[in-house]
């Protein structure tokens, strides 16, 4: 069944974010980023909660990062628009590129914030989470079909491909911009791999 809105509220944080979104692409799949993926995380929340404000939050969980140039002008758009709880949900899920400096990684980073999240924000983001992985999934096979199609005949290739599924992922993080770190999607450092039949990808 296709993903609605259930109330008025809901209706505008989703025609919103949908407005906010607009133009950007999901790099796992190439296609609109709110139907790709806002609107999923948002399906995902709802099989556990009609929560109005986690639903809300949900579909606008990427748009302090990714839609304003100032976060705490996008804090105080969504907090004029949908209440100071809806807000603050989002700035909990919204990642600073400042205090992300301050460790090794970005997956150091998305480990810790994630241990001090409220419950409210925890279950957005594991939905975000899960979403991520579902598309990774996806790329992944995808991936892998066109190493079978670069190198058709290759069977020692194609063998090493379904037996390496771990690099198959970073194979197909790579095709997306991203590698896979400590189950994070991570900027790549360009580390090489080699498969038995001599072909070499950077992940």
């Amino acid at each position: 069944m296709p993903n609605r809105p259930l109330t008025t509220k809901e209706a505008e944080a989703w025609n919103f974010a949908k407005e906010l979104h607009t133009g950007q692409i999901r790099k796992f799949i190439g296609t609109p980023y709110f139907d790709a993926h806002v609107q999923k995380v948002n399906g995902t929340v709802k099989q556990y909660t009609r929560d109005e404000d986690l639903l809300c939050a949900a579909l606008l969980h990427d748009t302090i990062e990714d839609c304003f140039d100032d976060a705490e002008v996008g804090y105080h758009v969504i907090e004029e628009k949908f209440g100071k709880r809806v807000a603050d949900l989002v700035m909990e899920l919204t990642s600073s590129k400042e205090d992300m400096e301050d460790y090794d990684s970005k997956a150091d980073y998305l480990t810790v914030k994630m241990i001090h999240m409220s419950d409210d924000a925890l279950i957005i983001k594991l939905a975000d989470r899960l979403q991520n992985i579902q598309d990774k999934m996806v790329d992944q096979q995808n991936a892998i079909d066109r190493i079978k199609q670069q190198h058709d005949g290759d069977l020692q290739l194609k063998e090493w491909a379904q037996r390496n599924p771990t690099i198959a992922e970073q194979i197909a993080a790579k095709n997306a911009g991203y590698v896979i770190k400590g189950g994070f999607l991570s900027e790549p450092d360009n580390t090489v791999v080699t498969s038995p039949g001599g072909h070499t990808y950077d992940i």
